[in-house]
């Protein structure tokens, strides 16, 4: 029942992004031993994502698309009538990225 037509418009510094997608778990190493289904490997305490939308007080340069490596554990999932955004704030984005 959820409303895709939701637009969201972050404030207060926050930005809107897309998690980036992770490597996907294999159900058996390399050597045949196999892992047990909620077997989770230890993630990095940084996240590569995309910038979805910045709040209008942002002091970052980013436009839409533009990457940025920021701190895990402060990416907030935010969910809303059967949908999840994620956000982080300004201060938690470590670097922009940019491809030559």
């Amino acid at each position: 029942m959820g409303n895709k037509n939701v637009i969201y418009t972050p404030v207060n510094r926050h930005l809107i992004i897309r998690l980036l997608e992770q490597p996907k778990i294999e159900k058996q190493t390399d050597q045949g031993i196999l892992l047990p289904d909620d077997f989770k490997p230890q993630q990095s305490e940084y996240a590569i994502v995309e910038v979805v939308g910045c709040a209008d007080d942002v002091k970052l340069s980013c436009d839409r698309n533009t990457r940025a490596l920021v701190e895990r554990h402060m990416i907030k999932a935010i969910e809303y009538d059967e949908e999840i955004i994620h956000m982080v704030l300004e201060n938690y984005v470590l670097c922009l990225m940019t491809h030559e």
